[in-house]
Formats: C-alpha cells, structure tokens, sequence
C-alpha cells in the first residue's frame, strides 16, 4: 500500500516538472525572439535593396550622346561608351535621370557624360565616352610634291573623322583648285590652309602684257617681268617701248596691271 502511494506520488510530481519545463522553455524562446529584434539582429533573411542596371546606364548614356551629337550635322556620328566596372551598385532613382554632356564646339573624341540622381539620397557619376564625327572633305587623289598645282583632276571628297584633325582643313574644292603646295602631300590627306598657296604665274625674265585702265578705255603694252609674282602680287616690270620700270599687280599668268 504505501509502495503503491509513493509511485503515485513521484509521478504526479514528475507530470508537474514536464508541464513546468514546456512552459519555461516556451518562455525562453520568447525572450530569445524580444532581445534579437531589439538588439537589432534580425533573423530572417536580407532583402536586396534595387539597384540601376548598368547596361541599362549605357544604353541610355548613349542615346542621349546620339542625339546631342546631332547639333554636329555630321554625316557619321559613331559612340563607344565604356564599359562600367560590374561591382558598382548605383541604387535605382525613383526620379528620371539627368543625363549632361559638355561639347558646345562638337570637337568629338574623349568625352564625359554627367549622370545625375535627383532623388532624396541623391548619386552622380561620370561615365567616359568616345566620340567620332565624320564630315565630308576633299582630299588629294595622288601623292602631290612641293611646287605643284592642284587641278580639279587632283581631288576627290571622302569621309573624314574630324577627331583628332589639325585645324585648317578645306571644305570646299573651290578653295583648293589652283592653288600651290608648299609641301608634299600624301594621297588620301585633307588639304589644310597652310599648305597652299597662290601660284607663281610669272616668273622673273617672262615677256608680260602691261595693261592699263584709262577711263573707259584699255590700254596694253609690252613688259618684262623683273621678278617673280603670284596673283595678286605686285612686282616690278620694266615698260620694253619706254624702258621705264614700273609696280604692277598680276593678274592672270602673263598679264599684270599698272596701278
């Protein structure tokens, strides 16, 4: 009998410590869950915050280069964006980009595109371009030494990148034709300003015709040239019926004008 309430006893105290050891375990997790998110240890999984596509970056970095490139008249507008280093992370504007480039002269080549974030955490960065702008240019069709004067026969018009190029490139045929080299030319190169030169239509010793404006009225005369002479330039003639040396300016090849 007392075997029998001892058994009894031992289990019911037994029972009590289980429910006892459920209930504080319950407790212990509870407190566990209130110190990680006040401690500010969160437990669930990291949401990744939204970021700007680069490519996307670059796609639109270069339409807007191709439009602002339009002001150029080009007849060839060609754009490389580089390439971004893939570890950026730019977060994603809510607000619409602000995309600026800074190329009033529309001189091309090496060129920064300004990429500016106007949210409330506000981001700009500067991405690198390269910019080729092709115009159409005459050029010389053969390899021209010094002294030469260029025909018509001598050009050919092409498109040139104008990156790059010295300045004083001749857009039109009708500023070239006629005139001298004063250096070699190779063939397929732009003709410049500086290279040419009116030509030497008379030479020093060249039997000339003196003409002379009086009134309405035109008079010519034999010469000789004492030097050489361009169009345009004044040079001394002697006068061959009066043997008088005078300034005129040459006109054409084997003609100049008294002044």
């Amino acid at each position: 009998m007392k075997n029998a309430f001892m058994d009894t006893f031992f289990y019911c105290l037994a029972k009590k410590a289980a429910k006892a050891t459920v209930n504080l375990t319950k407790v212990s997790w509870l407190f566990a869950m209130i110190m990680t998110v006040s401690g500010g240890v969160i437990a669930l999984p990291a949401i990744a915050s939204t970021v700007e596509s680069l490519q996307t970056l670059q796609s639109r970095v270069q339409q807007q280069a191709a439009q602002y490139y339009q002001g150029a008249k080009a007849k060839k507008t060609n754009i490389s964006v580089n390439a971004l280093d893939s570890r950026l992370q730019l977060r994603s504007c809510v607000k619409s980009l602000t995309i600026t480039l800074n190329d009033p002269q529309y001189n091309g080549g090496n060129q920064t595109a300004l990429v500016r974030c106007d949210d409330e955490a506000p981001w700009s960065i500067y991405i690198p371009l390269q910019i080729a702008l092709f115009y159409e240019y005459p050029v010389a069709s053969r390899n021209m030494a010094r002294g030469d004067v260029v025909s018509a026969g001598d050009i050919q018009t092409t498109l040139v990148n104008s990156t790059g190029q010295r300045q004083g490139q001749i857009d039109s045929a009708v500023d070239i034709i006629g005139k001298s080299l004063r250096r070699p030319i190779r063939q397929g190169e732009v003709f410049r300003s500086a290279q040419l030169e009116m030509p030497t239509v008379v030479k020093r010793g060249d039997l000339v015709s003196i003409l002379t404006q009086v009134g309405a009225i035109s008079v010519s005369s034999a010469g000789t040239a004492m030097s050489n002479g361009k169009i345009g330039e004044k040079i001394r003639i002697k006068n061959n019926q009066s043997d008088r040396v005078i300034m005129a300016e040459v006109i054409e090849a084997g003609s100049v004008r008294t002044l």
